[in-house]
């Protein structure tokens, strides 16, 4: 097997099946020259990426909530899954509900970190790696607790205000529209030395979109634009936790996916539009763009928007 993205790599390439070119020796053979020969050909390989099964509580048209399969597995989620805790080395998981264009708003609060607990919270896509911190690589933009750094393609830049336990940190995407969804509609499952993968389609590489943008609040504060200009795609609320293996209790946030037609999440959705609008970046649709993440707290149920995995507000 041909490891295509290095160890931490979410991709990799199999020879599926390879094709078989004949034997040495006869069937009652012994030795080194009783065995088959086997020629791999460059059309034999696909790429895949592990496979994870879906449930009922992942489909679209359930609530926003916490993903139980787009997650690594040292991550714990709370019974309501609005809550996630991290054990030993930076993990992330996503929500259940992306979007490839329109504003979202969610809020997270740092309920414990304790003497040697980080964050880093953002949004990514379902190329990002899920075993390493949001921001690790092209496909997520993650706002640091510590130095308050921005992070993208692991290159960290000077952003907003550290941040810790106790605080509220708001996270916000602009997509307009235009961008590509970037995911697979169906998959293809091999199983390979007993494990089942899925079949990565070929596909052209993502490309910039011009006036999208992440920024973050804390604790209501706006902190200004951590990325912009992001690779077109679905993009997730994605929170990453590490703690060092000599604390007992881990790190826990818990998430919001607030309301956006009232209180402080209309006026941060607002406040992306007017940002969104100013200077180049004009979008005079913009309004008729804002699809709105629901409030699962209060119970509001979602409906789907369409295949490619968005939710609104069921009216």
């Amino acid at each position: 097997m041909e490891e295509q993205l290095g160890k931490r790599g979410a991709e990799k390439e199999v020879e599926l099946p390879a094709r078989k070119k004949g034997k040495k020796g006869g069937s009652n053979a012994r030795g080194k020259e009783s065995h088959e020969v086997v020629e791999a050909f460059r059309d034999n390989l696909v790429r895949v990426v592990t496979y994870r099964r879906p449930t009922a509580e992942d489909d679209v048209g359930a609530v926003v909530l916490l993903s139980k399969q787009d997650k690594a597995p040292q991550l714990q989620l709370s019974e309501d899954r609005l809550a996630v805790t991290g054990y030993k080395g930076f993990r992330s998981v996503r929500a259940t509900h992306g979007a490839h264009e329109g504003t979202f708003y969610c809020e997270a609060t740092l309920q414990h970190l304790g003497s040697t607990g980080h964050c880093r919270l953002g949004w990514s896509s379902k190329r990002a790696e899920i075993n390493a911190p949001v921001g690790y690589d092209a496909f997520g933009v993650g706002y640091r607790d510590l130095e308050g750094s921005s992070v993208h393609k692991a290159l960290r830049s000077s952003y907003g205000a550290a941040y810790s336990e106790g605080d509220i940190i708001g996270l916000l995407i602009h997509l307009p529209p235009g961008g590509r969804p970037m995911e697979a509609r169906t998959a293809e499952v091999v199983r390979y030395k007993g494990l089942l993968y899925q079949v990565q389609d070929d596909e052209p590489d993502p490309k910039p979109l011009p006036c999208s943008f992440v920024g973050f609040f804390k604790n209501g504060q706006w902190q200004g634009k951590a990325a912009e200009d992001l690779l077109e795609g679905t993009y997730y609320p994605t929170v990453s936790l590490f703690t060092l293996p000599e604390q007992a209790a881990g790190a826990t946030v818990a998430l919001n996916f607030v309301d956006q037609h009232h209180g402080l999440a209309a006026q941060r959705v607002r406040h992306a539009a007017a940002l969104a609008t100013h200077g180049e970046c004009r979008a005079g649709a913009l309004a008729a763009t804002l699809h709105l993440w629901c409030c699962v707290l209060l119970g509001c149920q979602v409906k789907t928007q369409n295949h490619q995995g968005q939710a609104r507000l069921a009216s």
